[in-house]
């Protein structure tokens, strides 16, 4: 290919990426706006039933963020790939953004850039797994579990201890 098609495959993926990352910003908002509107309903009206479809929530942001990356993880690898074909040695926006906030995909989709792979589509498959998906934003995962059991402990101390109704 030349390098003109390259470069507009290149600015494809940063477009798509960009709409995806607004995309998802948006349904977390909603999601935590949501959230926030049930635990207060249910903590003013002393229904513990509110609170536990909230704490179904963050389970809820896990899941789209487990969604984003693994639908990103194809625009980011062309990206990559166009970087590297048109600047080999240059620090470019891709490679730094994810050297900084993701290092370990960026060193797995290093490691299959650099191995030629004929088949590269089913080394990004395994990638693409659920389980491979969660470890790479191991940080986000911690807190949102930590939020997921928090408000479920709310739930169990409001229906034990406060005497809540579930409905």
């Amino acid at each position: 290919m030349d390098d003109e098609t390259i470069r507009a495959q290149m600015q494809h993926g940063y477009e798509a990426l960009r709409s995806l990352a607004a995309l998802a910003i948006q349904m977390c908002g909603f999601l935590i706006a949501a959230n926030a509107v049930l635990l207060g309903y249910g903590l003013s009206q002393r229904h513990g039933g509110f609170l536990l479809v909230a704490s179904v929530f963050p389970l809820l942001v896990l899941v789209l963020g487990a969604l984003v990356v693994k639908n990103g993880f194809p625009m980011v690898y062309v990206a990559l790939r166009a970087e590297r074909h048109l600047a080999p040695d240059a620090d470019t926006l891709c490679t730094t953004y994810l050297a900084l906030r993701v290092p370990g995909l960026l060193a797995r989709i290093n490691a299959i850039l650099d191995a030629g792979d004929p088949d590269a589509v089913a080394s990004m498959r395994s990638l693409m797994s659920p389980r491979h998906v969660l470890r790479f934003r191991s940080s986000g995962v911690l807190i949102l579990a930590s939020a997921w059991f928090s408000q479920l402990a709310l739930f169990v101390i409001a229906l034990w201890f406060f005497d809540y109704r579930l409905l």
